[in-house]
């Protein structure tokens, strides 16, 4: 349950008279935010908006990884963000080359091509490759 992760939360009374007195496009978000926010921003029946949603799950996948604590996420939601390293966030597609036979990063392909930029280059140097 969301609230476990959460320092103070809203009741259901308190929530529903909350979102009674709030205008129709905007909702009250239990979660981190503790604010009115637009409807769309919020699943189906969800009592918090998606962006809450989000950082609640990644406290979740690193608390069962043993990279936080809850306390530590009650005190400072946004340790969530600071504990991602660039290598673990960062994905790499690899593509073999049809011509060179060589691994090269998805971004050296045209798309819907099996041959890098540079062999392409390499066999038509006359033409632009766009």
């Amino acid at each position: 349950m969301y609230r476990n992760f959460l320092k103070s939360f809203l009741d259901t009374q308190s929530l529903k008279a909350a979102n009674k007195h709030s205008s129709k496009d905007l909702k009250y978000c239990n979660g981190l935010c503790q604010d009115l926010v637009a409807k769309t921003q919020f699943s189906s029946t969800k009592m918090i908006c998606r962006s809450c949603m989000n950082t609640i799950n990644l406290a979740k996948k690193q608390i069962e990884d043993q990279k936080i604590t809850l306390e530590q996420f009650k005190k400072d939601p946004t340790i969530v963000y600071k504990n991602n390293n660039e290598e673990e966030t960062k994905i790499t597609i690899k593509k073999k080359c049809k011509t060179c036979k060589q691994e090269k990063n998805i971004i050296d392909f045209e798309k819907g091509r099996k041959e890098c930029k540079s062999c392409r280059y390499i066999k038509h140097p006359n033409k632009i490759i766009i």
